[in-house]
C-alpha cells in the first residue's frame, strides 16, 4: 500500500497515512473529488479471486517532468564507498534521487520531478571531476505494481509491448520493496506505451 501511495507525484494518498490503515487492515477507498458518485478505487490487504487486484498487475502509474542523470567512471569497479560519495554531493546542493539503478562502472538516477533543480549545474560541474555525467531531460516514468511472484511474466509482457511499439526505455528498475517495476522512457511515448500496457494486463 505504501508503495501505492508512493507511485503518484502528487501523493493522493499520503505514505504516512499508510501505516496505520495497514496494521488495522482497514481498506481506503480514493474517490475523485471532480465525480464523487463514481465508485473509485479500494485499496485492501489482499485480493479475491476474479476482483482487479487479482491479476498480475495491480495498478499503473505515470510521472512526467523527470530527469535522468547517468554518471560512469571505471573508478566505480571494485571500490567501495563511490556510491556513497555521489549521494553525498546530492545531499550537498539538496537534490533528491527517486529511482536508482547501477552497473560496474555506472549509476542511472531520476530526479523527484517535484524537486527543485536549480543547482543540478553545480552537482554536474563537481561530479565531472572524477565521472562522464549525462543529463536527459523531458523524460517520463512508468510504475507498475504487481505480485511479487509475477515479476518474471510481468517484466516480458512490458518488453513485448515495448517491442511491438519500437520504444526502448531509457531505465528499467525492478524496486527493492519486490513489488514495483518502473520504466523511464521519452515523454512523447508515454501515452500510448500506458494505453498498451494497461490493454495487456487489464483487458
Amino acid at each position: 500500500m505504501a508503495e501505492l501511495s508512493a507511485m503518484s507525484g502528487t501523493y493522493f494518498v499520503h505514505p504516512a497515512t499508510i501505516l496505520p490503515a495497514w496494521r488495522a487492515r482497514i481498506p481506503i477507498a480514493m474517490r475523485s473529488v471532480t465525480a464523487p458518485e463514481d465508485p473509485g478505487t479500494t485499496v485492501v490487504m489482499t485480493a479475491t479471486e476474479g476482483s482487479a487486484g487479482s491479476g498480475p498487475v495491480a495498478t499503473i502509474s505515470s510521472k512526467r517532468g523527470i530527469t535522468m542523470v547517468t554518471i560512469r567512471s571505471t573508478r566505480m569497479l571494485g571500490q567501495h564507498g563511490f556510491l556513497a560519495n555521489i549521494f553525498e554531493l546530492f545531499e550537498k546542493f539538496g537534490i533528491s534521487v527517486d529511482v536508482v539503478t547501477t552497473s560496474e562502472v555506472s549509476v542511472s538516477l531520476t530526479l523527484d520531478p517535484s524537486d527543485e533543480v536549480d543547482r543540478l549545474p553545480e552537482l554536474r560541474a563537481e561530479l565531472q571531476s572524477f565521472a562522464t555525467v549525462e543529463v536527459a531531460e523531458g523524460l517520463s516514468m512508468v510504475m507498475l505494481l504487481r505480485a511479487k511472484a509475477r515479476a518474471a511474466g510481468v517484466l516480458a509482457g512490458c518488453f513485448e509491448c515495448f517491442e511491438e511499439l519500437g520504444v526502448e526505455p531509457h531505465m528499467t528498475s525492478h524496486g527493492a520493496s519486490d513489488v514495483n517495476t518502473t520504466f523511464v522512457l521519452a515523454d512523447e511515448h508515454l501515452e500510448s506505451c500506458v494505453r498498451k500496457l494497461h490493454a495487456h494486463f487489464f483487458e
